[in-house]
């Protein structure tokens, strides 16, 4: 026997209970096909029943209950149309982050935030729900909805309140509207307890409004929604704000700890501080002695998600840990950076040097090969074929897909050792900057046949705060005459074009937009850990405590698993270079690793669209001009940029790093991505 109460029909989203026979049922599901928008559901001798759920559809920052403009692609998600909501996970009056302490497991640093229970903290994050009024002869007094989040992750993943007055209502899945409620229309927000995961929840949330009215009546229509994704800043995007570790640390073991300053560290504290003040820009300094890491950079990556307002975007930052289970510095941005407009996530990995956020840059906006990559794109360097973890978490965000490029020839193995993205005034906006050792290797040619070959290759000066027997004392000649030094600049080139190749065939950027920074680079021995200093500082003993503690600071660096070719220790003649060189080549080839030579100019701060913050290379002087400054200032102006120079010798260079390794940028957030 036909069973009014049990037959159930179900069509893109609506749910029609017939009340009569089958035949009816199936004019009901016509009736239904045929309203692209809103469900109808006809009594037997009464009026239809139609219930409408829209979102911000098309993206303007309001819902339009007035016109069509937000039925239109409600329930699909594209690139450029479809709802989206903000996964609240700031920390409002900072009750989670002060609950963190140093036992507490990494796992459970992000389990705590505004949306990890019902309460809600900050409605301005609420993006905005609405059902249409119902009228009363096609309503009865008897009437009830609901709303529900279809499938049982999503649900698990999202809140829904009604606003009350001047109040907001957490409505669960249970919770019974009334026919008053409904006939008045409901006004709705919502928000999301995570972000998009990979391999987990990908953001997608199907939102279904019910209404029963008199046996055997039931109306429904649902919404497409779906999370922002979190994404990475661009250079394109206004300087903000910079972090910085401060010169304080705390050494600790089983007996006892003390508390250690770092004078060059504080010495280019110092001068960040009135370089940034000078733009009116504030400098956030990291003061945890206990998780002291020098390397701002490399723990932690500042994003946001944002979605239309009725003003503009709606936005809030989301500081992205690095994913290195073992990097305690990257808990800070649990710990330390949560606030009322700021979140934290976490993708939990044992990644190595390559998962440092330092190796993670991004590209512009750009249009390329009919895609049009309207928040940029995430680039990152992978070592000897393996991919760093955060690839998987930026991927996962459907926006920024990432570019792979390869950094195995790299020592440390970041990206933002040997490129840079840089506004620019063209059609493009921005122009690729990439480090030109073979550059490097002509200027340093040029001076030693101009008579300059007994100069000092550095011209840093001597400070009351240095040791001096750290301080470079070779000559240009000495440098010429390292081992395989040519070689190590034509590979390192090699390198580079390798990559530049691959962004050339990912955004189709030409020669005319790339602008080539002179540079040099040295071998990089995995066994005895040798830097820069070791190949131009004459007396190494009194400070090789300190570069190595430099070197210690800086963890997660690539193990190695190849055997370097034997290098010369001290001076080589030019002869015993020339044949080392020819019986090594090939074994050099495969095992080389490379790091700057020079404190280098591309590892800046992009602090404004017309300002970079450089580390000074202390090039030789030759005329009296540092020609690596003066090689890289006229550079930068190709793009009219003012390069400002900040000694980072000590501070940062001893230990393999420069100044954007030491420093991380807060950006505008406020331009539209969607």
């Amino acid at each position: 026997m036909w069973n009014p109460m049990t037959s159930l029909s179900v069509v893109i989203g609506y749910t029609t209970i017939a009340t009569s026979s089958p035949s009816n049922a199936t004019g009901a599901l016509r009736t239904v096909l045929d309203d692209s928008y809103s469900a109808k559901t006809k009594h037997q001798n009464g009026p239809p029943l139609t219930v409408t759920i829209l979102a911000d559809s098309n993206r303007d920052g309001v819902v339009d209950t007035k016109g069509q403009s937000d039925y239109m692609q409600k329930r699909a998600s594209t690139a450029d149309t479809g709802a989206l909501f903000l996964a609240n996970i700031v920390d409002t009056d900072r009750r989670c982050s002060l609950k963190i302490t140093s036992s507490t497991p990494n796992e459970e640093l992000d389990s705590c935030h505004d949306a990890s229970d019902n309460i809600l903290r900050n409605a301005e994050f609420l993006a905005p729900l609405r059902t249409l009024p119902l009228p009363k002869p096609a309503l009865s007094d008897k009437a009830t909805g609901c709303i529900t989040v279809s499938g049982r992750l999503a649900a698990s993943k999202t809140r829904i309140f009604q606003k009350k007055g001047h109040e907001w209502i957490y409505i669960s899945s249970s919770h019974v509207f009334t026919a008053q409620e409904l006939r008045a229309g409901l006004e709705l927000g919502i928000d999301a307890r995570d972000v998009r995961r990979p391999g987990e929840w990908k953001g997608w949330a199907m939102i279904r409004f019910t209404v029963w009215d008199t046996p055997g009546v039931v109306a429904t229509d649902w919404v497409m929604m779906r999370v922002a994704p979190v994404l990475i800043h661009n250079h394109l995007q206004r300087a903000e704000q910079l972090f910085v570790q401060s010169a304080f640390t705390t050494r600790r073991n089983k007996t006892n700890e003390r508390t250690e300053f770092s004078i060059p560290q504080a010495k280019f504290v110092q001068d960040l501080n009135l370089i940034v003040r000078a733009v009116g820009l504030p400098l956030f300094l990291f003061n945890d002695q206990v998780n002291h890491d020098i390397w701002v950079q490399d723990f932690f990556e500042p994003g946001y998600m944002s979605i239309p307002g009725p003003h503009g975007p709606i936005g809030l930052r989301v500081m992205v840990r690095s994913a290195q289970t073992d990097r305690v510095s990257g808990r800070q941005v649990f710990q330390t950076l949560r606030s009322d407009r700021v979140g934290a996530v976490q993708h939990l990995a044992g990644g190595d040097s390559s998962d440092s956020t330092g190796n993670l840059e991004a590209i512009p906006p750009y249009y390329h090969k009919e895609r049009n990559y309207r928040a940029g794109r995430a680039v990152m360097g992978s070592q000897d074929g393996i991919k760093p973890f955060m690839m998987d978490f930026i991927r996962a965000q459907e926006e920024q897909d990432p570019i792979e490029l390869d950094t195995s020839w790299l020592f440390i193995g970041h990206t933002d050792e040997f490129i840079q993205f840089l506004p620019f005034n063209s059609e493009r906006g921005w122009v690729l900057v990439v480090t030109d050792p073979l550059a490097g290797l002509e200027l340093m040619r040029d001076a030693a046949a101009a008579g300059y070959g007994e100069t000092r290759s550095h011209s840093r000066p001597y400070y009351s705060w240095d040791r001096e027997e750290c301080l470079a004392t070779n000559t240009i000649e000495d440098t010429l005459l390292l081992p395989h030094f040519s070689f190590v600049q034509s590979f390192s080139a090699g390198a580079i074009e390798k990559n530049i190749d691959i962004i050339k065939r990912e955004t189709g950027v030409t020669e005319d937009d790339i602008i080539r920074v002179p540079a040099l680079f040295h071998l990089d021995d995995f066994k005895n850990k040798k830097t820069a200093f070791h190949y131009h500082c004459l007396h190494l003993a009194g400070c090789e405590s300190e570069i190595v503690s430099h070197i210690a600071w800086r963890p997660g660096e690539k193990t190695c698993s190849r055997s370097l070719a034997k290098e010369a220790d001290g001076k080589a003649e030019k002869e015993q270079k020339k044949q080392k060189e020819d019986e090594n080549l090939d074994i050099i080839n495969s095992t080389l690793a490379v790091s700057t030579l020079y404190p280098s100019p591309i590892n800046s701060i992009v602090l404004s669209p017309s300002i970079v913050i450089a580390p000074n290379p202390w090039g030789p002087l030759v005329r009296g001009k540092d020609v690596l400054a003066e090689a890289t200032t006229k550079a930068y102006a190709k793009a009219n940029y003012t390069v400002i120079f900040i000694d980072d010798w000590f501070s940062h260079f001893a230990g393999g790093g420069d100044i954007h390794c030491a420093t991380n940028t807060l950006r505008d957030m406020s331009g539209r991505w969607f």
